[in-house]
C-alpha cells in the first residue's frame, strides 16, 4: 500500500519542506506515504534513517524507505519509498518533480546507505 501511494504522487510538484498531499521533498514524501498508511516516521531523512527496521538492499520489499547519500558520503541525505525491481520514487528538486529512480543507476548505486523498514 505504501509503494502504490507513492507510485500514484509520480508527477506532483517538488518544494522544499513540503510534506502533500502535493506538493513534497523528498523526505515529506516518504513521511506523507507512510502516514497515509497510519505508520508514524520522523520528519527528516536523517532522522527517519535512525529509526525503523534495518533491511539489506538483497531484502527490500515494496514501501521500504530507501536512503542515498548526496554531498557527504555515508550520510542519509535523500530518500525514496522502494517500489520493486530495483525502483524508488522520490521527489528530488525543482526541475524534477517526484518521479520514479533506478536504483541501479551509477548516481544512486554509488551512494546507496541504506534502508528502513517502517
Amino acid at each position: 500500500a505504501i509503494a502504490a501511494k507513492a507510485k500514484g504522487l509520480v508527477g506532483t510538484t517538488f518544494e522544499m519542506g513540503a510534506t502533500g498531499p502535493d506538493k513534497f521533498d523528498n523526505s515529506g514524501l516518504v513521511y506523507y506515504c507512510m502516514k497515509e498508511n497510519g505508520i508514524t516516521v520522523p520528519r527528516m531523512t536523517r532522522d527517519m534513517y535512525k529509526a525503523g527496521t534495518a533491511v539489506e538492499k538483497a531484502d527490500l520489499k515494496p514501501g521500504d524507505a530507501v536512503f542515498f547519500s548526496v554531498d557527504t558520503e555515508g550520510a542519509a541525505q535523500f530518500v525514496g519509498i522502494y517500489i520493486g525491481d530495483n525502483q524508488f520514487v522520490s521527489s528530488n528538486n525543482e526541475d524534477n518533480p517526484t518521479r520514479i529512480y533506478d536504483m541501479t543507476y551509477a548516481y544512486f548505486s554509488s551512494r546507496y546507505v541504506g534502508a528502513r523498514r517502517f
